[in-house]
């Protein structure tokens, strides 16, 4: 986990500088909700559901607002798959993130960026006495790309919502619904 921080930072700092040197404006933080749902070729993990909340900082910078964020996902599923029978999965991903989003307009904004899952997955079969093995238990580094709308409440705050989809592999992938509330720094 420490490695993904350090890796991190320096884009980070980096992005500060360049667009410091511009149009910078205000930094900011947000909270949100996020509905996330896993896609895979593998009938254990399709379709596990999970609701996480998520922090955000970045800044506005003109058009481009950078940001690092953090998301702590758990999947549940419980699925019929032969020769197992009942199956339960529970997925723990940790995702952190670093972003760029590009304001079209006041209302709308486009996303996209480098996310890295820490992912652990424990699967149950309540008929059989079959060992089940994870197939993701390990870190994943995937793109993301997405999209939404927000909506200015006061000078200070913004409430937004947006969809992403976090293509790591064809084995766990993530399709992302968020909310939440954005508040600027004065």
């Amino acid at each position: 986990m420490i490695k993904i921080y350090s890796l991190l930072r320096p884009f980070f700092v980096l992005t500060l500088l360049i667009f410091s040197q511009k149009s910078f404006s205000q930094l900011y933080i947000s909270g949100d909700w996020n509905l996330g749902v896993v896609m895979s070729d593998s009938d254990f993990n399709n379709g596990a559901t999970s609701g996480a909340p998520g922090i955000a900082f970045g800044f506005r910078a003109g058009l481009l607002s950078p940001e690092i964020f953090y998301k702590r996902f758990r999947f549940d599923q419980e699925e019929s798959i032969a020769p197992y029978g009942d199956v339960l999965t529970e997925i723990k991903s940790e995702t952190l993130g670093l972003g760029l989003r590009l304001n079209h307009h006041l209302l709308l904004y486009s996303k996209f960026g480098v996310a890295f899952h820490f992912v652990e997955a424990d699967y149950a079969s309540l008929q059989s006495t079959q060992t089940l093995e994870s197939v993701i238990d390990k870190t994943w580094a995937s793109p993301f790309v997405g999209g939404g709308f927000k909506y200015p409440i006061s000078p200070s705050w913004e409430f937004f919502t947006d969809i992403a989809f976090y293509l790591s592999s064809k084995e766990f992938s993530i399709f992302n619904w968020e909310f939440g509330l954005r508040f600027y720094l004065p």
